[in-house]
């Protein structure tokens, strides 16, 4: 009985000096590793806000003294202060932040440095295929089944050389990577819009090799319908792009000639793929030489003459316009 004793307190007097070496022992062996870093956003641009945030599996940052700073700088301290805001500069200003952790079960002390260095990745698209009349001063849209190219433009003002190449490009759409438009150097993305979306979500990623230049940015690319616009054309002057006829119009001349034009629609490089179905009154009639245009010449006067004009593709089944006129003769 006395021998049991013994040997349990021995036992108690074993466990009570090993736990603390122990304890001890899993915290010498802490080092910067094992604290994680986030930035949000995780590629800041110049004169924006960001936030970091520490966070650790080997570590209760909670009950840890953590201390900010950057350069000779003490930012903020305190207990469990695992995140800190800020503001950046402009890109070419680097600002490190050196963050000490000290658990609260321990005097060691952990030193983490962040580097951030602001970026710019401006994108800037172009819908290829999409038809807009000359003299015409907006941009042409894109529309359903239609081509749009973006290109990515970094600010590379922070490298040496100042030179676009060498860079490595992420493209995500809907926020999944695509992988065969991205890599090496490949800042031109071309797609196809999805009949079923009416906005194309992009984001685009860039970083140099040495990781002196990060940047990203996104864009949402709303989708449009073509429309019809019908234009008169005057025997001396050509066709008036500077007034476009409205929907009842009026016809003083002995003839008039119309011109359709179908904005936006995705005519370019589909060409032969058209159809253009005219119509007056309800009747079909042959389809002009020039397609989009056609003469009207009343047997008599009074009345009213309807005018419509249907343009389909045979491959594309959403690229499609149709519009109408009513001219009074």
């Amino acid at each position: 009985m006395i021998k049991n004793l013994k040997i349990q307190i021995l036992a108690m007097v074993l466990l009570v000096l090993v736990l603390p070496f122990s304890f001890v022992f899993a915290f010498s062996n802490l080092n910067e590793d094992d604290i994680n870093t986030q930035t949000i956003p995780e590629n800041p641009k110049p004169y924006s806000n960001v936030l970091i945030k520490l966070s650790s599996y080997s570590i209760d940052l909670d009950t840890a003294l953590i201390e900010w700073g950057s350069g000779s700088k003490n930012l903020l301290s305190g207990v469990g202060k695992k995140e800190y805001s800020f503001q950046t500069l402009d890109s070419n200003t680097i600002i490190a932040f050196t963050i000490k952790i000290t658990p609260a079960e321990t005097n060691q002390t952990i030193t983490k440095i962040v580097t951030i260095q602001p970026g710019t990745l401006d994108l800037v698209w172009e819908a290829s295929d999409s038809y807009t009349p000359p003299f015409y001063k907006g941009k042409a849209l894109p529309t359903v089944e239609g081509k749009i190219k973006i290109v990515a433009i970094p600010d590379t003002s922070s490298l040496p050389g100042k030179t676009i190449s060498n860079i490595n490009y992420t493209w995500k759409s809907e926020g999944n990577t695509m992988q065969d438009a991205s890599g090496n150097n490949r800042n031109v993305l071309k797609i196809t819009n999805d009949q079923l979306r009416d906005v194309e979500k992009i984001s685009a990623s860039a970083s140099s090799i040495d990781r002196r230049y990060v940047a990203s940015n996104k864009t949402n690319i709303s989708i449009y319908s073509p429309q019809m616009i019908f234009y008169k054309k005057s025997p001396t002057d050509g066709i008036l792009y500077n007034q476009s006829l409205p929907k009842d119009a009026t016809m003083q001349e002995e003839e008039m000639t119309l011109v359709a034009e179908p904005y936006f629609l995705s005519l370019f490089g589909h060409e032969d793929s058209f159809s253009y179905k005219w119509q007056i009154n309800g009747n079909d009639i042959a389809t002009p030489n020039k397609k989009t245009e056609i003469t009207v010449r009343p047997s008599s006067r009074g009345g009213y003459a309807t005018v419509n004009l249907l343009i389909e593709d045979a491959v594309r089944l959403f690229q499609t316009v149709g519009g109408g006129i009513n001219i009074t003769i």
